[in-house]
């Protein structure tokens, strides 16, 4: 088993060591794990600019790398924070150092952190399209990536979960990051926090899941988003389980950028 979307300490909304979470994985026979840490790079004067320590992050990785070599694969990775105009900045980021991995995800919308300052000034309808039109300008921009996190993690934030709109009031805008990412080359990700977060899926839901493999869509990587140890390689098991019920033969991880095939067994 294995889990390509673990947070530490080095994410500004986690305290969980990379030791700790290491030690957990190994308790659970996981046999891959990526520390995919928050780097959010915004505009001046808008939202606060989260500072990742790249050397120490580096330092602690290979350090339980090295102590947990013959139990486990400890991987390199970065999630991205998307938003308009900030490509460049990202790609200059990521020329410094070389990670594994690097998933790119949407948290913020029109200038507001979507966890924390989202608010319903409009109809969910057109939010939720607001949404995923801003992701798919986004996407034409960004090329450095590698998978696209949790697509539709707006879903979370809706307070009263019955206002979530159905998919066919949103489908062509979805439609258009599906197309515009496999065009692209990227990977989709399955994302068991969803299950974690008041909500009855993984992320993407079925109908996202069953609309990218319709369109030609074959990656999709795998990933807890954990950010304490309890949580990692949760849901795992039931994201494969759905994997093979949809056709799906394979997930992928990634080595120095580089794709790979993990057969599903």
């Amino acid at each position: 088993m294995f889990d390509l979307h673990c947070h530490s300490e080095f994410s500004i909304d986690s305290k969980e060591t990379m030791k700790s979470s290491v030690q957990s994985a190994i308790e659970k026979n996981i046999k891959t794990i990526c520390f995919t840490d928050h780097i959010d790079l915004f505009p001046p004067n808008t939202l606060h600019e989260y500072s990742f320590m790249k050397s120490l992050y580096f330092q602690s990785l290979y350090q339980v790398k090295y102590t947990f070599r013959s139990k486990i694969e400890v991987l390199s990775g970065a999630e991205l924070g998307m938003y308009p105009g900030l490509s460049s900045r990202y790609d200059d980021f990521l020329s410094q150092e070389e990670f594994d991995y690097i998933i790119l995800s949407m948290h913020s919308l029109k200038g507001k952190d979507i966890a924390s300052d989202w608010c319903y000034n409009e109809l969910p309808e057109i939010a939720i399209k607001h949404y995923y039109s801003e992701m798919y300008k986004c996407l034409i921009e960004y090329n450095n990536f590698d998978a696209l996190g949790h697509i539709d993690y707006i879903d979370r934030y809706f307070q009263n979960k019955e206002l979530i709109p159905k998919f066919n009031v949103y489908e062509k805008e979805v439609n258009k990051v599906l197309e515009l990412l496999i065009e692209k080359d990227k990977a989709l990700e399955l994302n068991t926090a969803g299950t974690r977060s008041g909500l009855f899926y993984f992320h993407p839901k079925i109908e996202i899941l069953l609309r990218y493999r319709d369109l030609g869509g074959k990656y999709i990587t795998l990933g807890s988003d954990a950010h304490r140890k309890d949580d990692i390689g949760a849901g795992i098991k039931d994201a494969i389980k759905l994997l093979k019920e949809l056709g799906y033969k394979n997930t992928y991880k990634f080595i120095k950028r580089k794709r790979l095939a993990l057969p599903l067994g």
